[in-house]
């Protein structure tokens, strides 16, 4: 009889643990969802950062971009010498709010000019393949404080690659595939070429060529600033075109680049 008697109660302990095993797994699948999210969207597990370090063109000082004390959410890019380890801030990030804006600009990455007086800043970047390449230019000028967008006109994060002429008094950048150049005052941009596609891609390189060449970017200035290299490529076919080109004129000439294809023995750089 007391078996006969126990056997429900069994049931019902069974039946009640089923039902509040059931209720428990949606909070446990949202305490899952939570802590994934907390591992790949929230900076909670993110390394202390370092850096970018750069050097300062005199080469006297390197600067590494770090928390700022004095505003919550910014950044400073402090100076150490490169002699005594003296550490001072020589750019605050209450330097680095947009007009207009609450907030300052988030430093992903950094460029000094060839006279220092000019500070290239990447920000608000975006994938493309496997590094964030893609995002928005501003230059803070040392002199006048004074901070402003390069490529103001263009849709957001859509520039690549800015850099500063070796005279300091220009920057140029890619821009849907194609390369641009202003002066570093800002106002209209002059654009260099006009053929860039989804098939040409001027002024940096196909994921073929960047393996090959090891560089994701084939455009420099030469040191007076009126003549500019620019690199082209299409990525179907295992060859990079290089250009010389005036701001006003392209010379194209070509230069192939060797692809290892698969199956084949790994042949010696020639």
């Amino acid at each position: 009889m007391i078996r006969r008697r126990t056997l429900p109660l069994v049931v019902v302990a069974v039946g009640c643990l089923s039902v509040l095993t059931l209720a428990q797994q949606p909070e446990r699948a949202r305490a899952l969802d939570e802590q994934i999210g907390r591992i790949f969207q929230s900076p909670d597990y993110q390394a202390p950062r370092f850096g970018p370090a750069r050097w300062l063109p005199d080469g006297a000082a390197y600067t590494i971009v770090e928390r700022s004390s004095e505003r919550d959410g910014a950044w400073d890019i402090a100076r150490y010498d490169a002699t005594t380890g003296a550490r001072s801030v020589l750019i605050p990030g209450s330097l680095l709010v947009p007009e207009g804006k609450k907030n300052a600009l988030d430093i992903d990455d950094y460029a000094w000019s060839g006279d220092g007086q000019q500070l290239l800043i990447f920000t608000n970047t975006r994938r493309v393949w496997r590094n964030n390449t893609r995002g928005d230019y501003w230059i803070l000028d040392l002199r006048s404080r004074r901070l402003h967008q390069v490529g103001s006109d263009a849709p957001e994060s859509s520039l690549m690659f800015a850099k500063f002429s070796p005279d300091s008094t220009k920057v140029a950048y890619v821009r849907g595939h194609d390369i641009y150049v202003e002066t570093v005052a800002g106002g209209p941009a002059t654009k260099l070429t006009s053929d860039g596609s989804d098939t040409t891609i001027n002024g940096t390189s196909d994921w073929v060529s960047r393996r090959s060449s090891g560089s994701a970017t084939v455009s420099g200035g030469a040191p007076t600033a009126r003549a500019l290299r620019i690199g082209s490529s299409t990525p179907p076919v295992s060859a990079s075109s290089r250009s010389s080109t005036t701001l006003t004129r392209c010379i194209q000439s070509q230069r192939a680049f060797r692809i290892q294809k698969p199956g084949r023995p790994t042949r010696r750089s020639e």
